[in-house]
């Protein structure tokens, strides 16, 4: 079961994919949306966890 600390983070990631993908593209089939979120988890993926910070 989640913990609302974790719940935040999905959320949090929720608005992201929606606002990046969902609101900017128009899918013509459910195939066609897979591809481009496929696409969008793999460059999400490469960015969060390979590309360090500046702090």
């Amino acid at each position: 079961m989640a913990t609302p600390e974790e719940n935040s983070y999905i959320e949090a990631f929720h608005s992201i994919l929606e606002y990046d993908v969902i609101k900017r593209n128009e899918f013509s089939s459910y195939y066609e949306a897979k591809k481009t979120l496929r696409r969008y988890f793999s460059h999400y993926n490469y960015i969060c966890f390979t590309v360090p910070l500046d702090l």
